[in-house]
């Protein structure tokens, strides 16, 4: 089959520009993920517990890490499977990361409007998708195993 996924270095590219002009607000974009994420998904409020300022500020700084380590698969694989193990301890399933993601698109693209072309999607889809894959590996190995 036909590799016909992106330039790692274009979807890097894109992934920092869109994610630069996104950030310009912090608070706005971490309060607009969650109220797109609570709305879309609402089973999954539960899964926050504290101050959603905080976590907020959490998700933030965790996609400006991301951003920042696009290149260095040495530093993000293992703070991905990390957090993705921790995340298990929260009550955090296998199927609530996509609910996430879509959330996260649909965060950009509000947030964005017409400056999150259609290419600058592609690129966040398909870097969420490959970590999503490695996180789920992490937290879930019998899940991983039994599908494989």
């Amino acid at each position: 089959m036909k590799d016909t996924s992106m330039d790692p270095s274009r979807r890097g590219a894109l992934i920092r520009q869109s994610w630069a002009m996104a950030i310009t607000n912090r608070n706005v974009m971490a309060r607009r993920f969650y109220a797109i994420l609570f709305a879309n998904h609402p089973s999954s409020r539960t899964l926050f517990k504290g101050d959603m300022e905080q976590q907020g500020q959490k998700l933030v700084d965790t996609l400006d890490f991301i951003v920042d380590h696009l290149d260095d698969d040495n530093t993000l694989t293992p703070a991905a499977r990390d957090l993705a193990i921790r995340h298990v301890s929260y009550g955090v399933a296998a199927a609530d990361y996509g609910p996430v993601g879509e959330a996260l698109i649909e965060t950009l693209d509000g947030v964005l409007g017409v400056q999150f072309t259609d290419e600058m999607k592609r690129a966040w889809v398909e870097t969420y998708t490959a970590l999503v894959e490695d996180m789920l590996s992490a937290a879930y190995p019998d899940a991983a195993a039994d599908a494989g």
